[in-house]
C-alpha cells in the first residue's frame, strides 16, 4: 500500500508539473513580451508639439516595427495630476499615418494605440500630458498575438419545430487573418454557422470554429440551439495573428 501511495503522488507531482508548465506555456503564449518598456517622465525644457490648440512638453521614443505585425502602445501615468496623451507615426509618416488617443477605455486617464504597420520602419512615439503638464510615465508596447473584434449576447430559441430563426451576427473581416468563433453557452447544445466572403459556409455542432477569411469584408455568424432547450449565449470573435 505505501509503493501504491507513493507512486500515486509521485504521478500525481508529475501531473502537477506538467499542468503548471502547460499553464506557464499559455500565459506566455497569451501574454508575449514587451518589445519596448521605458519608465520616464516630462520634464522641464522639453521640446513642445502643439496639440489641440495647446503647447505640449513631449518626450519622444523610437521603435523599429515590422510590416503587418501589429503592436499595443499604452501608456499609463501614476501622478494624479498627469493625463497621459500618446501619438505613434512613422519617422517618414504622413499625416493620414499619425493615430493618436487620450483616455483609453478600460485605462482611466491611460492612453492605448493599437499599430499595424504597412511596412517595416522606425516610429516615433510621443509622450506628453494633455494639458501640457510635467509628470512621470510608464510606456509599453506588446505585440498582440489576438485580439476580440466582436462579443456579443443573445438568446437561442427552443429547436421545436426545425423553422426557427437563428441569432444572426455580423463581424468584418480581413483577407488573410484567421478568427476563432467561440459560444459560451451552457443551457443548450449549441449549433454555430459561418458564411463569409470566397468561402463555403462553415458548419458544426460544436461551439467553436476556426476559420481564415478568403476575402475582406463581412463574416455573418449565426447561433442556433440543437435542442428542446433554449437560453442566453455570448458570443466571441477573436482575430489571430
Amino acid at each position: 500500500m505505501n509503493l501504491l501511495r507513493h507512486g500515486c503522488l509521485a504521478l500525481a507531482a508529475v501531473l502537477a508539473a506538467a499542468c503548471a508548465s502547460g499553464d506557464k506555456g499559455r500565459r506566455a503564449a497569451r501574454d508575449p513580451a514587451p518589445l519596448l518598456v521605458v519608465a520616464g517622465a516630462v520634464a522641464a525644457g522639453a521640446p513642445v508639439l502643439r496639440v489641440q490648440g495647446e503647447d505640449v512638453p513631449y518626450v519622444e521614443h523610437r521603435i523599429q516595427l515590422e510590416r503587418e505585425q501589429p503592436v499595443a502602445v499604452t501608456l499609463k501615468s501614476a501622478d494624479e495630476e498627469f493625463d497621459p496623451i500618446l501619438e505613434c507615426r512613422p519617422v517618414d509618416g504622413r499625416p493620414d499615418e499619425t493615430l493618436r488617443n487620450d483616455d483609453a477605455r478600460g485605462l482611466g486617464a491611460g492612453a492605448r494605440v493599437e499599430l499595424l504597420p504597412g511596412r517595416s520602419g522606425t516610429w516615433i512615439l510621443c509622450v506628453g500630458d494633455v494639458r501640457g503638464r510635467l509628470g512621470s510615465y510608464r510606456l509599453e508596447v506588446v505585440p498582440i498575438l489576438e485580439r476580440e473584434v466582436l462579443r456579443a449576447l443573445g438568446t437561442a430559441s427552443a429547436a421545436a419545430t426545425g423553422a426557427e430563426v437563428p441569432a444572426t451576427f455580423f463581424c468584418p473581416i480581413v483577407a488573410g487573418r484567421t478568427y476563432r468563433v467561440v459560444v459560451e453557452a451552457s443551457g443548450f447544445p449549441s449549433h454555430l454557422a459561418i458564411a463569409a466572403p470566397g468561402l463555403e459556409q462553415i458548419v458544426s455542432n460544436e461551439p467553436r470554429i476556426e476559420f481564415t477569411a478568403a476575402r475582406t469584408g463581412q463574416a455573418v455568424v449565426q447561433v442556433a440551439s440543437l435542442s428542446l432547450a433554449s437560453g442566453p449565449f455570448t458570443l466571441v470573435v477573436t482575430e489571430l495573428w
